[in-house]
């Protein structure tokens, strides 16, 4: 196999490598989706009405023949009685609802149609209000418990907030400072099993009900890997990309071949050999090389994959497609050049009068699709570093500039036991701990600002807060630890809340919380941090007493070599003993949530940047065959040009002209197509901040001249040979 074969044969086999790896990722996801389904069975359909509807107008859908059966969700309704210690959330449900979700007993019964007061408990209701013992017979609220559900996995979405549910067929209520019923069922969600095809359920349903939403349970376990999906996806069509890419360098490596060959091809003409002849032995080379390339493709990818996959590769039909895929693109980047070889005139081939030079329309095409292969390299490659600028922009305003050791200590967000109630006492508790070095007390409270007296949240921070350095100011400064300690009026707003209310300059400006006077001294981004801080303004701790009632929490720094995990257990122990009979804190690490969404974007990136280093790869390669090819069309006149005087300077330019005007036409169209996808593809990955252009112009001229110079790089043959050995070869 020759050095020009295996150019091919490598450029094929990368393609094909990546596309087997973007399967093995797609097919991955697939199968966790289909793992999570199959306890529920693939015939059940998840539907939401407008409005509630009572069994008597739903009758239609369970007669339906698509149908086999129906089951009923209605409202979330959350009760604090008086006299209990838990908030509990009950769910009223249609009999048969344990039975359509498959929902497992871990004991007693399941509803039956002429129940009455009864309840189903899920296991961490069983567990936070019975402990070890069985409730089976006993009451809550007046409703016998009959049965208590085993407890569902956490990432089961659909069924898993059972385990905090207690479902009842009649809906309770308040009534008279104790718990009452509504005993007219009404339901909004349903559950839907069909009959054959979930497709034809839907279009049956659809038709009784035009105002039905409905989407299938694999589509409901697949949201929160939706984006995953989308990156495979992407990936998977960017390989194709580069397939096609290959397509090109293999074109113009058997076009190179034909050129070099032209006397050979003679001789066989001479000697008989048919143009049908001569047609099949280029095209089962080409056919050869993507086979070969393909082969290895796979034997690599699979090796990659099972890397990826913590030695475990996710195979899927489509795989089986990929050596066909490679050999229609071989077969057809192998007939221009085979046309072109079996259409020489055995004269003009022993005479070296090749066709190449008589082909404009062929060579101005031959151009054009190394610029567009370089053109897809550099666009790949900008969207790339686009994509990692913003991210690592977005992530850094998350939580500016902490780290891992940074916690977050509160009150749960649900919980079945009351919330414990933490206060501003409850610093000494935490700073007793040897592994903590800072703590930073914070209220939150919603406030009245301004003169309208708009609701905005507020949050009253404490002195170590400049240590944290927990947001990154945009627009004037932070607050200090003097200010802080000394009470000062001022405040830092969040951009959202600048932007919401249409402020142009608001550093400097006073703003009015609860009839007090703050200045405006900075503003901070908020990007995502409101997910887990959401406030649009920040105040020193002394004026807490604006807050009267606002929910305390608590920002802790771990020393240098403290054991995380026990250190939140000892935490979350000590508050369960200071508020026995409550629900536990939650600590957390700050962190945790940056690097979920670091693993997110970088995963994005890393797919991107794959496809697009591969491109990149291949297109310097088409580059560098481009320039071989010409250099070989033109061997005798630039052997002509050297026995007459011509420096090799001037041969030099010559080829680093070729190279230069593919590089630079290239890489233009690839930054403009860059640029202008960037916007599209910040936004599907929630990214708001594009980077500045102008480095990535800068990083576009650097990669013209790196194509230009890798390009030109075939000239040395040419300046290294004699002009005799230039003029012999080019007559041979």
């Amino acid at each position: 196999m020759t050095g020009r074969n295996a150019r091919g044969i490598i450029g094929v086999a990368i393609a094909a490598a990546a596309l087997f790896i973007g399967i093995s990722l797609r097919e991955g996801v697939q199968q966790d989706i289909a793992r999570l389904v199959s306890p529920l069975g693939n015939d059940l359909l998840f539907a939401s009405y407008p409005k509630e509807l009572t069994p008597e107008e739903i009758k239609g859908m369970i007669d339906l023949p698509e149908v086999s059966a129906v089951a009923g969700q209605g409202r979330y309704t959350t009760i604090l009685t008086p006299e209990s210690e838990y908030r509990i959330t009950w769910l009223d449900v249609s009999p048969n609802f344990p039975d359509v979700l498959r929902l497992s007993l871990a004991e007693g019964r399941t509803f039956r149609p002429d129940d009455g007061d009864v309840a189903i408990l899920g296991w961490e209701v069983k567990e936070a209000i019975f402990g070890d013992r069985s409730p089976i017979g006993e009451y809550l609220e007046g409703r016998e418990i009959i049965v208590v559900l085993s407890s569902i996995p956490p990432d089961d979405i659909v069924r898993e907030g059972n385990n905090r549910r207690v479902l009842t067929l009649s809906r309770p209520r308040l009534e008279g400072g104790g718990m009452g019923r509504d005993d007219t069922a009404r339901f909004r969600y349903f559950y839907i099993r069909t009959v054959g095809s979930t497709e034809q359920a839907e279009r049956a349903l659809s038709n009784l009900y035009p105002d039905l939403s409905i989407i299938s349970i694999a589509t409901f376990y697949g949201f929160p890997l939706h984006d995953i999906s989308s990156l495979n996806q992407v990936m998977i069509v960017s390989a194709i990309g580069l397939l096609l890419i290959s397509g090109v360098l293999l074109a113009i490596l058997l076009s190179l071949a034909t050129l070099r060959r032209t006397h050979e091809i003679g001789i066989r003409r001479a000697v008989g050999a048919s143009q049908a002849r001569i047609f099949r032995l280029f095209l089962a080379e080409g056919a050869r090389i993507s086979l070969l390339g393909g082969g290895i493709g796979i034997g690599a990818g699979f090796f990659a994959s099972m890397a990826i996959g913590s030695g475990k590769v996710a195979l899927s039909p489509l795989h089986g497609a990929i050596i066909p895929l490679v050999l229609i693109i071989g077969l057809i980047a192998s007939t221009a050049p085979a046309i072109r070889a079996s259409g020489l005139n055995p004269a003009d081939a022993l005479a070296q009068r090749d066709l190449f030079s008589r082909g404009r329309w062929s060579s101005m095409t031959t151009h054009g699709l190394v610029i567009l292969a370089i053109a897809f390299a550099v666009g790949g490659l900008i969207l790339v570093a686009n994509t990692l600028t913003a991210s690592r922009r977005q992530i850094d305003s998350i939580w500016g500039d902490i780290d891992a050791r940074t916690l977050l200590i509160r009150a749960p967000s649900e919980s079945i036991l009351l919330k414990p109630e933490l206060t501003l006492e409850d610093e000494g508790l935490i700073e007793s701990f040897s592994g903590i070095e800072l703590t930073v007390p914070f209220l939150y409270q919603r406030l009245p600002v301004g003169e309208e007296g708009r609701s905005v949240a507020v949050a009253a921070i404490g002195e170590g807060y400049p240590d944290l350095h927990l947001l990154e100011i945009v627009r004037g400064r932070d607050i200090s630890r003097e200010e802080i300690a000394e009470g000062s009026s001022i405040c830092v707003m969040a951009d959202s809340y600048v932007e919401k209310e249409g402020i142009n300059e608001p550093v400097g400006r006073s703003v009015n919380i609860s009839g007090r006077e703050f200045k405006v001294i900075g503003v901070f981004a908020t990007s995502m941090t409101r997910r887990e801080f959401p406030i649009d303004i920040v105040i020193p701790i002394a004026h807490r007493d604006l807050l009267p009632i606002g929910e305390c929490s608590f920002f802790t720094r771990a020393k240098e070599g403290a054991n995380l995990d026990e250190l939140k257990s000892e935490i979350t122990e000590a508050f369960k003993v200071r508020y026995p009979e409550r629900a536990k804190v939650s600590v957390s690490s700050i962190d945790a949530f940056r690097a979920k969404l670091a693993a997110f974007f970088n995963g994005a990136a890393a797919r991107l940047g794959l496809i697009a280093f591969v491109a990149f790869v291949l297109a310097v390669g088409e580059a560098v065959s481009l320039v071989r090819f010409i250099l070989e069309q033109r061997k005798h006149e630039l052997g002509v040009q050297r026995a007459v005087g011509a420096s090799p300077l001037r041969i030099i330019t010559f080829a680093l002209r070729e190279s230069a005007l593919n590089a630079t036409l290239g890489t233009a169209l690839g930054l403009a197509i860059g640029l202008a996808l960037t916007p599209s593809v910040l936004n599907w990955l929630f990214l708001y901040e594009p980077p500045s252009p102008s480095a990535v112009v800068v990083a576009s001229v650097a990669i013209a001249l790196l194509i230009s110079l890798i390009g030109a790089a075939p000239v040395r043959t040419i300046v290294l040979s004699s002009p005799s050995d230039l003029l012999g070869k080019g007559r041979e």
